[in-house]
């Protein structure tokens, strides 16, 4: 949940790759806390963390596809790919980082189908209240 006037995020990863939180410096923090599949119904607990984004960090949750995206040669991108990735186009716009996020991905895949869903959401946390006073 995300509490776009004042920057507060709170979250829980629950059983998905850790988001990643893309400071503006190119500093990457994973997100990891979580827990149990989330909507059981309240039968197996989870745990839930928060952090405050300042004005242009970057939020990037993932699915497992992402990682899990193998090429003709049965190599993975993985986690570190996917994260040195992020990182590199972390100062283009959101919109190309996406896109060149997504190209990348299929790039690595050669061709070969992907074996399970990719999704990737890209936010950019532009400020509120506490950043412009307003």
């Amino acid at each position: 949940m995300l509490d776009c006037r004042y920057g507060r995020l709170r979250y829980s990863s629950a059983v998905h790759p850790p988001p990643l939180l893309l400071r503006q410096s190119g500093e990457v923090v994973k997100l990891r806390e979580g827990g149990a599949i989330i909507g059981l119904g309240g039968v197996v607990p989870f745990s839930e963390g928060a952090v405050q984004l300042n004005p242009s960090d970057r939020l990037v949750p993932y699915t497992d596809g992402a990682l899990d995206c193998m090429n003709p040669y049965g190599e993975y991108f993985g986690d570190e790919r996917f994260v040195n990735a992020v990182v590199a186009w972390h100062s283009a716009p959101i919109d190309t980082m996406c896109e060149r996020l997504i190209q990348a991905l299929f790039a690595h895949g050669g061709g070969v189908s992907p074996q399970d869903d990719i999704s990737v959401l890209a936010l950019e946390y532009q400020g509120g209240v506490a950043a412009n006073g307003s």
